[in-house]
């Protein structure tokens, strides 16, 4: 699909530097959308945990925290808060940071409990005979 722009004299001829040109997927603010929203969610499930163990709550928080952030940066760029464009693409890299973020979280954790159990297994077999009373 080519955009169009009407001249002086009533002709169409290609647009230029339209959005479509310049918001490509591999643009460097996609980059920076993915990475702030990663950031966001990884901060926000980190922070929530010092204060609640409800694993919902987490989640929820940092998940939703981190794209209503990317969706108030959208709404700011159409409202010309900031220099830039509504981008549909920029919200697919907000998710996609923010779905990141939890695997991170999620990774991390897997990590964790591994560790974890490896350190009991080790030191199961000297506490089975001793019996606390």
């Amino acid at each position: 699909r080519i955009a169009l722009d009407r001249t002086s004299d009533g002709s169409d001829r290609p647009a230029t530097n339209t959005r479509m040109e310049t918001d490509l997927w591999w643009a460097a603010d996609k980059a920076e959308h993915f990475v702030a929203c990663w950031i966001v969610t990884f901060v926000l499930y980190a922070a929530v945990g010092k204060w609640t163990k409800l694993e919902q709550l987490k989640v929820g928080l940092a998940v939703g925290g981190s794209l209503t952030v990317g969706l108030l940066k959208e709404v700011g760029d159409h409202l010309g808060w900031w220099s830039g464009n509504w981008s549909h693409k920029d919200l697919v890299a907000d998710g996609l940071g923010c779905a990141s973020g939890m695997a991170t979280v999620l990774a991390l954790k897997i990590l964790k409990r591994k560790r974890k159990s490896k350190a009991e297994t080790k030191y199961t077999p000297v506490l089975r005979g001793i019996q606390i009373e």
